[in-house]
Formats: C-alpha cells, sequence, structure tokens
C-alpha cells in the first residue's frame, strides 16, 4: 500500500480505504491516520471531532483512467476559549487548495496542456489521457497562472502592434525562451525603445523585423547584441527572392520550356 501511495503520489497522513472501479474512472476513499489536528487559528491540537463530509479531488489519471480522491474531512471543536474559531476542518494543503476539485499536481498539468495545446486542443488531448476537464477550465488554468519573474532575458522579438490599424501603432517585445511578452509599449520611436534595451544588458539576440526604427534601436541600446531576421520576414525575404531570380530569367524558363514540350504532329 506505501508503494501504492508514492506511486500515486498520495498526501501524507491519509490512507485507502476503499477503491471503486467505475465507467467514470478509478475511485479512492480516503481517511486520515491522525487522532488530532491543530487550529489553523491558534495552533491547539484537538482530540473532539465536531462532524465528517466528503471531498471529492480529481487527481493525476491511473493508466489512462479518470482517477478520483473522495477525501473523510472531519471537522473538529477547537478547546481554546481564548480563540474566535470554534470550529475547524481538516486542509489538504499543499495537495489541494481550499473547494478546489483539482490537486495541485493536476492543476499543473492542466496549466501545460492549456498552454501547449490551447482550450479545444488541450481538452481532447486530456480527455484521451483520462483528465476530466473543458476547454473554458484549461484557458482559467492558464489565465489564473501567477506570473513568472524573469531572471534572464537573452533571446527577444520585437514588432508592431495596431492599437488602431492604419492610425496608431505600438510595439510588443517578447521573450523568445519562455515565449511571453516583456513589455507593451504605446509607440515606436527610437529614444524609447533604445532605453528599454539598456536595461537588460543580457540580450544576446535580437529578432525583428526589416523596419529601420527597430535595427536603430537595438543598435543603440543593445550594440552587444546580435540582430536576426523574425522567421515571418525572413520566409519572405526567401520568397522575394526566389521570385526575383525567377523573373531575371523568365527568357531562359520560357525557352527551356518550350524545347522541352510535346511538338505538334501535323496531319
Amino acid at each position: 500500500m506505501a508503494s501504492l501511495k508514492r506511486l500515486l503520489q498520495l498526501p501524507r497522513g491519509w490512507q485507502t480505504c476503499r477503491q471503486i472501479t467505475g465507467t467514470d474512472g478509478i475511485t479512492l476513499h480516503l481517511r486520515a491516520t491522525r487522532k488530532t489536528a491543530s487550529c489553523p487559528e491558534c495552533l491547539t491540537h484537538s482530540h473532539s471531532v465536531h462532524s465528517c463530509r466528503r471531498r471529492r479531488v480529481q487527481h493525476l489519471p491511473c493508466s489512462g483512467q479518470a482517477l478520483w480522491l473522495v477525501f473523510a474531512i472531519r471537522h473538529w471543536y477547537c478547546r481554546n476559549p481564548s480563540c474566535s474559531r470554534k470550529i475547524f476542518a481538516e486542509s489538504l494543503a499543499p495537495f489541494a487548495g481550499p473547494q478546489q476539485q483539482s490537486s495541485a499536481l493536476l492543476k499543473n498539468l492542466q496549466h501545460q496542456l492549456g498552454l501547449i495545446a490551447g482550450g479545444e486542443a488541450g481538452r481532447r488531448a486530456a480527455v484521451a489521457s483520462g483528465i476530466q476537464i473543458s476547454a473554458d477550465t484549461l484557458l482559467r488554468r492558464v489565465v489564473q497562472a501567477p506570473e513568472q519573474t524573469e531572471n534572464r532575458t537573452r533571446h527577444v522579438g520585437i514588432d508592431e502592434w495596431a492599437w488602431h490599424r492604419g492610425h496608431r501603432y505600438g510595439t510588443l517585445i517578447v521573450n523568445l525562451d519562455t515565449h511571453r511578452p516583456l513589455v507593451l509599449l504605446p509607440g515606436r520611436e527610437q529614444r524609447t525603445l533604445a532605453a528599454w534595451f539598456k536595461k537588460y544588458p543580457e540580450i544576446q539576440v535580437v529578432s525583428r523585423d526589416r523596419g529601420g526604427i527597430y535595427a536603430l534601436a537595438a543598435r543603440d541600446g543593445a550594440p552587444q547584441a546580435i540582430q536576426v531576421a523574425d522567421r515571418w520576414h525572413l520566409l519572405k525575404n526567401i520568397g522575394d527572392a526566389l521570385e526575383r531570380m525567377m523573373y531575371r530569367h523568365m527568357p531562359l524558363i520560357r525557352l527551356v520550356a518550350t524545347e522541352l514540350s510535346p511538338q505538334k504532329t501535323e496531319c
């Protein structure tokens, strides 16, 4: 049983007392092994159980099946007369947060699926893996995830974005290592962009379009960085060069095509 708990990454202090396999997956019923509990307010130990309720939490899938954990949550009396909390419940933290229907490990997996595949595609991948979730919940996991602090910004991409297409444009700078936006600047002024680049002397590569403003800003603000064309403009440059080459050699191409075409036979 101990090896099963480690394999399924079940929370400590709980033991499995019942297992049910059904059409919706595997359900494990768990109960606490400890005889006392500490009040979260005053930390006083209590031996007096007030009541018990069940809490259902979805965990990481097992062998392609959804895994549900049903905890017998006990409510306790706080016997400290000076404590403001008279009754408290057993906590599942850090395994699962208050009122959460998914374990922390499952929420992290759902967050990764949402980032990689998006809403509907991520939902299909999750269901195929044994995770029951909707596309909206996957997107909610992405939106509600805490912001990660960027320690190093070595490779950045810079491009314009439209406040009002054809009238007003701003600048978007993205961390190409994490694929997360770093800043949205309201305009495309060279001085403002160069000042931003100077804040990050660790920048090594700047991916940009063919615009001269971004090239000058990167040159002034990050002279140590290598400037490269972004993927879209790289393909466009190749396409334009190929088109020009074909245009220059069009007479020769037509001549070769005429020679290789089957000759018409006269009756």
